[in-house]
């Protein structure tokens, strides 16, 4: 019986699928590993430019996918990296059994919190003009997961069944979405896999050397620990991008990256965009230069514009998102309070030094910077 392969901690030779347990297991200082996809990424040469154009590998990806599982579902979004999953699928006549957007729906004036507006004005407007435009029906759904956040908050220890590095309310509830009515009718006709796009590689240059890595805090928050931990039947979960079965994708996007910035010849753009230091990079900035040369096909800005379509961007709150709100407008006060008791819990029983916030170690500042970002190994790209 396998699980998802979604990361997970080593302290001490000890697996934690948890952050919190992981950061609570260590001593004397030591740094948990995080191992994310290392056994199939090291037998990987990424010195290696993939000979295939990269759409063509989009399009090898989504069969792979297709081919593996018999119910196939795509969380939409309506960004960039989920909209070029989609195209994948449907311009190379792969069928999707499910295309969902999630939030909460049922909620007057639902449009106006950020929690929907991505799905409001972008999302659902893209889908309906693609079957304008193709004359296909496109199996779209809704699902509003607003009765979960009612249900699955009922103490502290919510904190451990979700994944800390975004103890967002809507994180924890991703992590139940399986529950939703929709997703038991998928899985009661096989084997069901949700994809999500996941996010850009993180290319780093340092030293003379282009690198690949991954960063916790970029992945962990999308999928919490139960998901790693439940059996398959319960449903897959696969990254579009960012896995060890089909490298090749971060291995291209990588190489048309570094080629790109190299002909540009401007080393204090590179120092900027491709630096490891938090202190230095800036995902808004990174976005808008990487985005128009991996999604090119679907853009119409140039690497560098400011993008030219709606994005609510990337939060600055760790623990608290923008797309929270309507859960701290509209949650039960008792609700909310047992959300900070997991926070405090968190915090409380965890060495400050894996906190962002040593010099201030307030609750409202651990909510807004929470626990340092840990790396897996890098992977020379040339």
């Amino acid at each position: 019986m396998t699980c998802n392969d979604l990361g997970f901690y080593l302290v001490n030779g000890l697996k934690y699928h948890n952050k919190i347990q992981a950061l609570q297991a260590c001593k004397n200082n030591e740094m948990p590993q995080w191992i994310f996809q290392d056994e199939k990424f090291s037998k990987h040469n990424w010195e290696i430019e993939p000979t295939e154009d990269i759409y063509e590998l989009y399009k090898q990806r989504a069969m792979q996918i297709r081919l593996k599982y018999d119910r196939v579902v795509l969380y939409y979004s309506g960004g960039i990296d989920s909209t070029c999953v989609l195209h994948s699928f449907i311009d190379n006549n792969i069928p999707l059994d499910g295309i969902v957007s999630y939030g909460a729906f049922n909620i007057k004036n639902y449009d106006q919190y950020d929690r929907n507006k991505e799905i409001a004005r972008v999302a659902q407007p893209y889908i309906r003009k693609l079957e304008l435009e193709r004359g296909i029906k496109l199996p779209y759904y809704l699902l509003d997961d607003w009765e979960l956040f009612l249900k699955k908050f009922n103490d502290e220890s919510w904190s451990i069944d979700t994944n800390p590095t975004s103890m967002s309310p809507e994180t924890h509830i991703w992590n139940f979405h399986r529950e939703h009515s929709y997703f038991q009718n998928h899985l009661m006709k096989g084997t069901t896999a949700v994809i999500r796009a996941m996010d850009k590689p993180r290319i780093i240059f340092e030293n003379g050397t282009w690198k690949i890595a991954f960063l916790d805090a970029n992945a962990n928050g999308l999928f919490s620990t139960n998901a790693s931990l439940n059996p398959t039947e319960s449903l897959y979960h696969e990254y579009f991008y960012w896995t060890g079965d089909f490298p090749k994708i971060l291995c291209k996007q990588a190489h048309i990256v570094s080629q790109y910035f190299e002909s540009l010849n401007d080393s204090e753009l590179v120092d900027r965009l491709f630096s490891r230091s938090s202190k230095k990079f800036k995902s808004s900035e990174y976005f808008k230069w990487i985005d128009p040369i991996i999604y090119s096909r679907y853009l119409t800005n140039k690497p560098g514009e400011a993008r030219n379509y709606f994005t609510l961007g990337k939060t600055k709150r760790t623990h608290a998102w923008h797309k929270d709100d309507v859960f701290f407008q509209h949650a039960d006060e008792k609700i909310q309070i047992i959300w900070r008791e997991g926070i405090k819990y968190a915090m409380n029983t965890i060495d400050p030094m894996y906190l962002n916030c040593e010099d201030d170690l307030s609750l409202e500042n651990f909510i807004t910077t929470g626990f340092r970002g840990i790396w897996t190994r890098d992977y020379n790209i040339k």
